[in-house]
């Protein structure tokens, strides 16, 4: 017979079992009856650049100062000061996870301080706290947006709208995965999407790469229908609870049969003290918690956020003294919730074999992968990236099924994971890796003038300086340290400046004997890659690359020197065109717009340009074709597109050249088509004229620039827009100016046509500035000289 009684409030039970003859009183500590659980915190964030995002522009430019600044979050995060303040309960300090941006609004990025846009987040991020990162034990994994450029009202209005449908941001999200492994070696292992989107197609995807995933946002739903489109995100159905699941290949928010795994998150600022006391009574019960909780890196109170997680975490663990937790990366966090004692990398090889000219590759692992194949990516010397399929020759074994021209291949890299998440890469290089070398590194040496560091930079943060005063000359050098010999493209860049150095001269040594040398007789571009020269270097030589600035004027000039690229990528002859696609933008029925479009041939050949087409709209250029541009320089093609229908536009425009592997370069391009009208800018210099004194403004509403004039000047000053129609009709006539609280109340505007002053307007231009405003309806003729001038009135108003 055995008896019980109720357990007192205390950490300990008592039972009382009645034996013959005895009485045996057990003391048996609860935990001991019902295992305790832990709780794994995963503090991590979603980690991007804002300074120069903007999603209705295509081509951003982007800054560092978060990563680059020691007052900003990034070095303040790292700071062991910091992170000794968080600890765990087992004395750990803080480990975070950095889920990192990559792809489409980075990708078009008109950055070249750079190796590769797609992966600048990243990459800054490794090249400033790299070393803090290792030290710290944090994690660093892919955080992807799916934006895609498109417009999706149809209304002509062009933005980084995200997708819901996989199919249009799946190259995209391949080429980031390619680039990240084999530019920055990262494989994610653990993966958040943007605005926590998901969807079955993308989840069963991810299920096939990443063992790990963490953006179930439970129990949040939102939709977006206004452009631009953002946040749709649906985990409704998905469970509240802080427990790891396998998504249902039917349901991505469901417990089902996918490989991978899914967990819940949270924003750190919706954490608060009644759910973190449901996740450690849960722990008390016996069931592991895994709490995934994010915030944004650029956020002002970003640590602030941090600390008070922290705060929220102890209060409440100080309630559940049998409940430890744990401050883990994801990684960590998931291995420890499945038990899993392995933390051995999987002992992979990666090998190649050559039959004839073409290149196949083998891999080989000691265990079984989580990946339903390695993953292989394989970059010519195009910089094109190639996913490369394998099967199975054997056990743990693969080949891949795609075979490569070895003259083409730079460099192919792979990545598996164990399946309890254990990561290990391996890369065949058959040409070195790019080289930079920064005016900081150790390559760099000044010869001799009067250097001194300046904040101007186009590389990194700073670069060197020095005044040439005339017939005098400075000289810097940077080494040419090369693992391989062959020939190589070498680059300078420099940033902006005043009275730049006009006549220099490069000259690239070998064992101290001068190779080749190179005269320029024009300022370099700033915050661009000037192309100096293809050298052959010796990997065991000496090599080294001298920049003799000479100043032949009158009055000092200056000499900047910053960074040099020294790339083994020789492609003969490649096509590149930085602006693709074309945005023609609001376009008028029935007239023309041009468009300046830049290609560049990156060959150390010469390129040969045949011609242009668009299959379904009227595009023409006044250039002749065959047009030669020469290795490594550019020329501007004027294209002109002639609507005629209204609506929004889409179309690809095809360059055809002698490009090895690109002789129909396909550029998408977009225009909005709305009812016959006429604009005149003010740097249309045919149509725009000036009388007085006018200056240039630091605002702008329209174009690149906008115009000023002081007022009550002798004679008034004014300014002419012309422009002859190609339809008579009744026109609203209307100005756009930056918008302002200080411009002219009376500014007087007369309409001419052929000479003859017809009408007359005063507007006050502080009204409703920075956006289109109506100033009169006239019926106009076509065929004649229409002119409105904007004169100052000298009525009394303010100076504009």
């Amino acid at each position: 017979m055995t008896n019980r009684i109720e357990p007192m409030p205390s950490t300990t039970k008592f039972l009382f079992q009645i034996l013959p003859n005895i009485i045996l009183i057990l003391l048996i500590p609860v935990n001991s009856v019902f295992s305790q659980g832990e709780v794994y915190l995963v503090l991590g964030s979603d980690t991007g650049i804002w300074d120069g995002l903007d999603v209705g522009t295509h081509h951003d430019f982007y800054k560092f100062d978060l990563y680059t600044n020691p007052q900003r979050n990034a070095y303040k995060v790292m700071d062991p000061s910091f992170r000794n303040q968080i600890t765990d309960s087992y004395g750990q300090t803080l480990k975070l996870t950095w889920w990192i941006m990559g792809g489409n609004v980075f990708r078009y990025a008109t950055n070249n301080n750079v190796p590769l846009n797609n992966t600048m987040v990243l990459y800054v991020m490794k090249k400033y706290h790299g070393d803090a990162i290792e030290h710290c034990g944090d994690e660093i994994s892919l955080h992807y947006h799916d934006w895609v450029w498109s417009d999706f009202n149809g209304d002509g209005h062009f933005y980084w709208n995200q997708s819901t449908k996989f199919s249009e941001f799946k190259e995209d999200f391949d080429l980031t995965m390619a680039q990240f492994l084999l530019e920055e070696n990262i494989f994610p292992v653990s993966f958040r999407s943007g605005w926590h989107y998901m969807n079955n197609d993308w989840q069963n995807y991810i299920d096939q790469l990443f063992p790990f995933s963490m953006h179930d946002d439970y129990p949040n739903v939102h939709r977006d229908t206004t452009e631009p489109l953002d946040n749709i995100y649906d985990w409704s159905k998905s469970s509240g609870e802080f427990v790891p699941f396998h998504p249902s290949t039917r349901n991505y928010q469901l417990p089902g049969d996918g490989k991978g795994w899914n967990n819940r998150s949270i924003y750190m600022a919706s954490m608060d003290t009644t759910l973190m006391k449901h996740v450690f009574s849960q722990a008390q019960k016996g069931i592991d918690q895994v709490v995934c909780i994010w915030a944004h890196l650029p956020e002002d109170n970003f640590l602030d956020n941090i600390k008070r997680i922290n705060q929220i975490v102890h209060q409440v663990a100080a309630n559940f003294p049998n409940v430890k937790f744990r401050y883990c990366t994801a990684t960590e966090a998931m291995q420890r919730w499945m038990k899993s004692s392995d933390t051995t990398k999987p002992n992979l090889t990666f090998t190649w074999e050559q039959v004839r000219d073409m290149v196949d590759f083998i891999i080989n692992t000691d265990e079984p992968i989580f990946q339903a194949q390695p993953y292989v990516v394989v970059k010519d010397i195009n910089e094109n990236y190639h996913l490369v399929p394998c099967y199975s020759t054997g056990a743990y074994e693969w080949k891949t099924s795609q075979s490569f021209e070895k003259d083409v291949i730079a460099k192919a890299g792979v990545a598996v994971t164990d399946t309890v998440g254990n990561l290990s890469t391996m890369f065949i290089n058959f040409l070195p890796d790019d080289v930079y070398i920064d005016n900081i590194d150790s390559g760099y040496s000044e010869v001799r003038g009067n250097w001194t560091t300046s904040s101007a930079a186009s590389w990194g943060v700073n670069s060197r300086q020095a005044v040439v005063g005339p017939s005098d000359s400075a000289e810097a050098r940077w080494a040419l340290g090369v693992s391989q010999s062959g020939y190589y493209n070498i680059f300078v860049q420099v940033p902006k400046g005043n009275n730049p150095v006009d006549h220099i001269i490069f000259k690239v040594y070998s064992d101290n004997q001068i190779i080749d040398s190179v005269v320029l007789n024009a300022p370099l571009i700033p915050d661009d890659w000037n192309y100096v020269g293809t050298f052959n270097l010796k990997a065991q030589s000496e090599n080294y690359i001298d920049m003799i600035a000479y100043n032949g004027t009158q009055s000092d000039q200056v000499v900047a020197a910053d960074a040099i690229k020294i790339s083994a990528l020789l492609s003969e002859r490649r096509l590149t065109i930085p602006q693709s696609p074309i945005d023609f933008g609001i376009v008028s029925v029935d007239d023309s717009v041009t468009f300046n479009l830049v290609l560049k041939n990156t060959g150390i050949g010469n390129l040969s340009v045949e011609g242009i087409n668009s299959p379904n709209h009227k595009i023409t250029t006044p250039a002749t074709f065959p047009l030669i541009i020469h290795s490594m320089s550019s020329f501007v093609l004027p294209v002109i597109f002639h609507p005629t229908v209204m609506g929004s536009i889409s179309d690809t425009l095809f360059i055809y050249s002698n490009d090895l592997l690109h002789s129909n370069y396909a550029v998408p391009f977009t225009a909005n088509v709305q009812p016959y009208f006429k604009l005149v800018d003010n740097e249309d210099t045919l149509h725009y004229k000036e009388q007085g004194d006018w200056r240039f403004s630091v605002a702008h509403a329209y174009g690149a620039t906008s115009r000023f004039a002081p007022l009550r000047q002798t004679p008034p000053a004014s300014a002419s827009f012309t422009a002859e129609l190609k339809r008579s009709g009744i026109y609203d006539i209307e100005e756009i100016v930056p918008t302002t609280r200080n411009s002219a109340k009376h500014a007087l505007y007369v309409l001419s046509i052929a000479g003859a002053s017809v009408d007359s307007f005063y507007v006050d231009q502080n009204l409703n500035s920075g956006g289109w405003v109506v100033i009169g309806r006239s019926f106009l003729p076509s065929g004649a000289l229409v002119e409105l001038k904007v004169v100052d009135s000298g009525e009394k108003t303010q100076d504009a």
